[in-house]
């Protein structure tokens, strides 16, 4: 693997880095995804705070099935996530 580029990116506050790489055999470049490692504690917080995000949120088949309603449904999670990480980080 040659590694021809790469570079940081942040998208909603979330960095990650860009590698695009010429694979041996390959005959396209790939570009590779990585964000940054958690630490398994922080990894468990995670995922106890997204099970209650999803189960807070009350999303239709309509409402993703609708291209239109994607930043209302962005903006509905963000507001809910919001409320439940500052009430379970105070208890």
């Amino acid at each position: 693997m040659k590694i021809l580029d790469s570079y940081l990116i942040n998208s909603e506050g979330v960095p990650a880095e860009v590698v695009i790489a010429q694979r041996d055999g390959e005959f396209i470049n790939t570009y590779e995804l990585t964000h940054f490692k958690i630490k398994p504690a922080t990894q468990v917080v995670l995922g106890f705070l997204k099970e209650k995000i999803i189960e807070a949120v009350n999303i239709k088949t309509s409402e993703m099935l609708d291209p239109r309603e994607s930043e209302n449904i962005r903006r509905r999670f963000s507001e809910r996530a919001h409320e439940i990480i500052k009430n379970e980080m105070s208890e």
